[in-house]
């Protein structure tokens, strides 16, 4: 790029998408369980000291659609000091589809503060 040149929005998209790839790279170079079961799973984002594993941790457990995860998810969204970790559980709970996860995700609504959290539970 030329200095003083602006971006055009095709070199923006370009520039978001390989930040996402990048990002999602660290994020599964972070925890090594991340490829395991769903018990594995639901123990990271309870037990991990990284936020960025508990992250990739419970955002894996949306993409199984694992139900049995939701108290793992519910306990991270309301209890969790990192706004990233309760943003990924508010999402992973979205995305498994429950019924239960309706309720879980409106109750924490009420109590959140955190823009993105709030953002990410909808």
């Amino acid at each position: 790029m030329q200095h003083g040149r602006r971006r055009t929005k095709a070199e923006r998209a370009y520039r978001s998408l390989i930040g996402a790839v990048l990002l999602g790279a660290l994020a599964l170079s972070a925890g090594p369980s991340l490829a395991n079961d769903a018990k594995t799973l639901r123990e990271d984002v309870v037990k991990a000291s990284d936020f960025r594993v508990k992250v990739a941790a419970a955002l894996a457990l949306g993409k199984k659609r694992d139900v049995g995860s939701l108290d793992v998810l519910e306990r991270a969204l309301t209890r969790d000091e990192n706004a990233a970790v309760r943003a990924a559980a508010a999402a992973a709970i979205g995305a498994i589809g429950d019924g239960r996860g309706v309720v879980i995700l409106e109750n924490a609504k009420a109590k959140e503060k955190d823009k993105n959290v709030l953002g990410a539970i909808g």
